[in-house]
């Protein structure tokens, strides 16, 4: 048989640190951690001073910049009045942002190497700020007298200053006998001087003439009565005398110079109130004998639907004072001008804000 033995264990009692042991384990713990602090003070302090001065260049971070806007919707561009070609022949363009006094289309007199992104025409002139395409004249046109029509005129309409049947008209009485014909078959009756030739003893009536000729014996001859009458002229139109810009770049189109532009009765109004005011600007600078070069006067004003002209400002000038003062008469003298029509106050309201600038050359 075999025989078990069991062994009898016993249960794992409370572990022991005697009072030494505790005192040993927490002063190594201790040098420990002040052997570790000293290491690091003499590391530092071992360390040269350049190597704790930073360098200005680096202290310098780089940041970016940002700058916030809020775009609004992009405004429509106003229509703007540019001077036409009067040459040019009427031809309303399919798009266009300018207006004025009649309808073109774009077109250079030859075509150009580049083209213009505003589809504006290449001209040759000086680099000055100004639209105009060409230059003209304002000296007033000399007045033409139509022909007179040459008609046919019947012996029946020609008026006479003896009746029709002159044989037959006798002669004042008590004279028949006096008469004298000369050799070129003219006759004449001859009466003897009378003393008082203004007065008459008694009234003496004519002898009715024997004609069927009812007309007068002394009416106005043909030549009196046709005078010839000079017709009323339609208004022309002219350009005013000013510098050309200067744009090598133009349209593809080739023909008389012109801009893109669409007839509106402000465009018309416009081109009348330049004429008008350059026409006067001219007088007034001939008047006074007043010459001034490579000078520029640039205006502002208020023009209101009833014609008046106010806020005027001097907006920009390198000119004297008398060739400002000028300028400034030309836009006041002229005031007011013509009333705006209906449709021209539908449109613009009440006054629009102009500009003008002269050039002195």
């Amino acid at each position: 048989m075999k025989t078990v033995q069991r062994t009898r264990q016993r249960p794992p009692g409370r572990p022991t640190f005697p009072l030494r042991e505790r005192r040993r384990h927490g002063r190594s713990i201790t040098v420990g951690i002040i052997g570790t602090i000293l290491f690091h003070l003499l590391f530092v302090f071992s360390l040269p001073s350049s190597y704790f001065l930073l360098d200005p260049s680096e202290g310098e971070k780089p940041y970016r910049q940002f700058d916030i806007e809020i775009i609004s919707e992009p405004e429509e561009e106003e229509p703007r009045y540019v001077e036409t070609n009067p040459n040019a022949a009427d031809n309303e363009p399919d798009n266009a942002d300018n207006f004025s006094a009649r309808n073109q289309q774009a077109a250079n007199e030859e075509a150009p190497d580049d083209l213009s992104p505003d589809r504006t025409p290449a001209t040759e002139g000086e680099d000055l700020p100004s639209n105009k395409i060409i230059s003209g004249d304002l000296n007033p046109p000399v007045p033409s007298m139509a022909p007179p029509q040459e008609e046919e005129i019947s012996q029946d309409s020609l008026p006479t200053t003896l009746p029709s049947n002159p044989e037959k008209i006798d002669p004042l009485p008590g004279f028949e006998d006096d008469v004298i014909v000369d050799d070129e078959g003219t006759g004449m009756t001859e009466a003897e001087e009378s003393a008082r030739p203004t007065e008459a003893e008694e009234l003496v009536e004519g002898i009715e003439a024997d004609t069927n000729d009812d007309r007068p014996f002394a009416v106005e001859s043909y030549e009196q009565t046709q005078r010839p009458v000079p017709q009323p002229r339609p208004r022309l139109p002219r350009s005013p005398p000013g510098p050309i810009r200067k744009q090598s770049s133009g349209v593809s189109a080739t023909g008389a110079v012109a801009y893109d532009a669409k007839f509106s009765q402000f465009g018309d109004y416009m081109e009348r109130m330049i004429e008008v005011v350059t026409q006067r600007w001219h007088a007034l600078a001939e008047s006074r004998s007043y010459r001034e070069i490579s000078s520029t006067v640039r205006l502002e004003f208020r023009l209101h639907e009833d014609g008046r002209v106010d806020e005027l400002v001097t907006v920009d000038t390198n000119s004297r004072a008398l060739g400002i003062l000028l300028c400034r008469s030309a836009i006041e003298q002229g005031a007011p001008y013509s009333t705006w029509p209906q449709d021209m106050r539908d449109v613009l309201g009440e006054s629009q804000t102009i500009t003008f600038t002269f050039f002195y050359r």
